[in-house]
């Protein structure tokens, strides 16, 4: 009987053992799964965080684009901004009628005030003097008579940049004309209301001082004789 029993003992001891190292396995096994889990999970959070920083680096670099072309697309500062101005030109001016078809140096000054109306745009009044100089008649005339014409002006004034230095101007007013001709025989003399209108283009090298070449038109009658004589010219203009 004896002899039966320790096989008996020894089985049940063999088969505790094994239970006992199965428990451990499961054990391990089930701590694993949880780790396998938190990387999965981790793999997961980190490709989100770098959806949403290439998200995020994508929109920045839009809106950089988007601003610099904003900067690009937006208009120029006047170089104009408004306020006092005077002006000269000096050039050439011309009168063709009749008998009279000569050209002379001729000159204009101008004082006057624009306001600022929008950023690349200013409109204003001037007011001046303007010598168009002193034409001769062709032969059998051209020693013997000449015709002068003079006059004020006044007016509007318009200013306007195509970018921070170029700019358009234009000028259109009255102008109180004096004419004159001489000959050896008589002189005669009358005045008019007329008007006047020139336009012009040039370089603003700062808000004060700027330079243009200019084409002025201007109307005068000496009794029923109507002269029209014009002016191409370089000017000069200081802002103050």
């Amino acid at each position: 009987m004896h002899g039966t029993a320790r096989p008996a003992r020894a089985g049940r001891a063999f088969f505790l053992r094994g239970r006992r190292a199965f428990i451990r396995t499961s054990a391990c096994s089930g701590r694993r799964r949880p780790a396998t889990a938190r990387s999965s999970r981790r793999s997961t959070n980190s490709k989100e965080r770098s959806g949403v920083m290439m998200t995020v680096k994508s929109t920045a670099l839009a809106a950089s684009f988007l601003a610099a072309f904003a900067m690009l697309s937006a208009p120029a500062e006047a170089a104009d901004t408004g306020g006092f101005f005077v002006n000269g030109r000096v050039g050439r001016s011309a009168v063709d009628k009749g008998t009279l078809d000569d050209d002379d140096t001729g000159y204009a000054v101008n004082l006057g005030y624009r306001w600022a109306v929008a950023p690349n745009v200013s409109i204003g009044i001037e007011g001046g003097y303007a010598d168009l100089g002193e034409f001769s008649a062709k032969a059998p005339l051209a020693s013997t008579t000449t015709l002068s014409i003079d006059g004020w002006n006044v007016g509007a004034t318009g200013h306007f940049n195509l970018d921070e230095n170029w700019y358009l101007a234009g000028r259109l007013g009255l102008f109180r004309a004096s004419s004159e001709i001489d000959n050896r025989y008589f002189r005669t003399d009358d005045t008019s209301n007329q008007w006047y209108a020139g336009v012009g283009f040039g370089y603003d090298f700062s808000n004060r001082f700027s330079v243009g070449l200019n084409y002025d038109y201007y109307k005068a009658d000496l009794h029923s004789a109507k002269f029209n004589p014009d002016l191409i010219s370089v000017s000069g203009e200081y802002r103050f």
